[in-house]
Parts: C-alpha cells; structure tokens; sequence
C-alpha cells in the first residue's frame, strides 16, 4: 500500500533513531534494535471500515519502523474472546502488546497478565479502565463532540430539536463523543433540544433509530458519532422519508458527524453532510507504534506537548496522548492532510 500514509510513518521510523530521552520528543530511543521486536495488536472488529483501516496502518506502521508484527487478530466485538485473544498473543512472545478495546472494564484482566509478563501495553482509540497501560492513543472525543456541536448549534441558529446518535455507552469514545456534544449544547445552545439514542456503532442500528425518531418528531438536525458507520444509512432514512435535501435548502436536516472517512468528506462535498469532524487515523498508527517502541526499550513518558501537535494528559491514572481532530466542512473538504483525502483510505 504505497501512500501518502508511508510518509509519516517513515518519519517517525527515522525520528525513533534518534538519541534516547524521557522527555515526549520523537528523538527518543535506545535499546535493542526494531529487527529483533514483534508487537502483537488485537482489535476490537474489522466489521468496523474505520478499525479494518486502523489495522492497516498500524501493521505499515510497525513495518516502516522495523518492527515484526504479527497478523492483526480479530476479537469479532467480543470481550472475552478479546481476553483470550491477548492471552494467546501473549504466549507467542511479543515483545509489545497493542489493544483496541471493546469494553474498558473486560480488558483488565487481559492488560494485567501482560504487565505481570513485563510486556508492555499501548492502548489505541479507546482505553482500560486498570492495569498498568503506557499510553492511551486516541483523538480528543471530547473535543470532537464539543466541535461537532459548534457547526450544529451555528447552523440551527440556536434552535431546534437534534438527534443524537450515540456509539456504544459501555465505550470510552461512544461516551466522550456524546458528553462532548450535549454539554456543549446544554452550555451554548440551550434552545436546542438534544435527542439521544445510542446506535451501538451499528449502520442497522443507526437506520432503525433514525428511522423511528425522524417518523415520530421533528427533528432538525442529526449528529452521528461515526460517520463511516452511519452517513450512508442515515441520509437513506432521509432520502424514504423525502427530507434528503442539500445544505442550503430551507428544509434540510443538518447532519454533522465524526471519522473524517472517504465516504465521509464525499457527503461533505455532495452537500448532504455539513461538517464531518477528522480524526487522525493515521497518526493513531504512528503514534501508538511509537510510544510501544519506546516502552520496549526501557523509556518512559511523562504527562506535557509532544513535538506531534497533542498533549500527553493524565487520565484515571493512564497517560492520554490527545491527537487533535479537525472540522471539515466545504471550506477544507479538499485538504490533502485529511487522512480521509489520501490515496490508501480509498
């Protein structure tokens, strides 16, 4: 797969060669040589495009750094298979351990067996809720949501009644990108009513929701929480329902999502998606594979800005590399940084 994406990923190979240090730089390392380790890297589905694309970057970039990555292996939304998964992994001799988890509290028990063999973990768009993990990758959910509610409350005016399509509520992202929302909403646009019905990170579930709510009130505007899911099932819902109307038009639904991916930016460009918020799927990949490699190697990471544009915080006890998300609407939609504009997301 032969992209823009190999180009950071490449870089951040050549930083990782650099001079060793504790500091959040991406000179740091030291130790054993990238040849002789092999991470290991389960994941939560790869019925989810977004996750099947993750695991994709992340194997490249694993590869461009040196490093022996062993098949990405499928928990199929499963939580205990996720255990099992790890476990299995565990006992190939990994030398660093890279989880998706399904469930932040399930995966305890799969994070502790790794700390109590001395292989280290890196959590990746989502977290643990325990065990001993170096670093949490993800974008600011938060944020996101909080972005997402800015276009929503601008577009609106102030008022209105949204429907809020939720991700799963035993997830760590599905509730940062809904609290995110509403209480940005309930702080700067308390004219808007907020409808919050969670969809499971299910294109079924976010047709059948929409298709309820948008039969039985009035409703205005939808965010989703992940557009690769559910723009597509959503704008079908409208289109039944004879609401599908472009940007613009007195009666269109506004309709602002999260991912930023391909199909994503289209319905951004088409008119029937008014703002898609971007996170940086390829950077999880980088940046999950680099904090690992310095884990590794024997180096630690300490809470402060990183030379990468995030903030390393500390959340429930776990460090929390923040990438940041962007706002895509019209404007930017063509953006050749956008992860959802390069040649390997297509």
């Amino acid at each position: 797969m032969k992209s823009r994406w190999i180009i950071p990923f490449a870089v951040a190979a050549l930083a990782l060669s650099a001079c060793g240090s504790s500091s959040n730089d991406a000179g740091a390392t030291g130790g054993a040589s990238e040849q002789e380790t092999t991470f290991g890297y389960s994941i939560r589905t790869l019925d989810d495009p977004f996750q099947a694309l993750e695991a994709t970057a992340v194997t490249k970039a694993a590869e461009a750094a040196g490093i022996t990555m062993l098949p990405v292996v499928n928990a199929n939304g499963d939580a205990a298979k996720q255990n099992q998964d790890v476990n299995n992994l565990l006992t190939r001799g990994i030398s660093g351990l890279l989880v998706n988890p399904i469930d932040p509290d399930a995966i305890v028990p799969a994070i502790e067996k790794a700390n109590s063999m001395g292989v280290p973990v890196v959590t990746v768009d989502s977290t643990s809720n325990g065990g001993d993990v170096v670093m949490d990758v993800t974008a600011d959910n938060a944020q996101a949501g909080a972005q997402a509610c800015e276009v929503m409350g601008d577009r609106l005016g102030g008022t209105g009644t949204v429907l809020n399509l939720q991700g799963s509520l035993n997830n760590d992202v599905g509730i940062a990108r809904s609290d995110g929302f509403t209480e940005c909403i309930s702080e700067k646009f308390p004219g808007i009513e907020v409808i919050s019905k969670p969809m499971n990170w299910s294109a079924q579930e976010c047709a059948q929701v929409a298709q309820t709510v948008l039969s039985t009130s009035q409703v205005d505007g939808i965010y989703t929480a992940a557009s690769i899911i559910c723009t597509d099932p959503v704008n079908n819902v409208l289109q039944q329902l004879g609401r599908s109307t472009p940007t613009g038009d007195p009666s269109h639904v506004v309709h602002v999502s999260i991912d930023g991916s391909p199909g994503g930016l289209a319905a951004v460009r088409g008119g029937t998606l008014d703002a898609i918020i971007s996170q940086p799927l390829d950077q999880f990949a980088t940046y999950a594979v680099y904090w690992l490699q310095r884990a590794v190697k024997g180096e630690t990471a300490q809470a402060g800005p990183t030379d990468h544009n995030s903030t390393v915080v500390e959340i429930n006890g776990h460090l929390v590399d923040q990438l940041p998300v962007t706002t895509v609407t019209t404007e930017n939609v063509d953006d050749p940084s956008l992860w959802g504009n390069q040649p390997s997301a297509g």
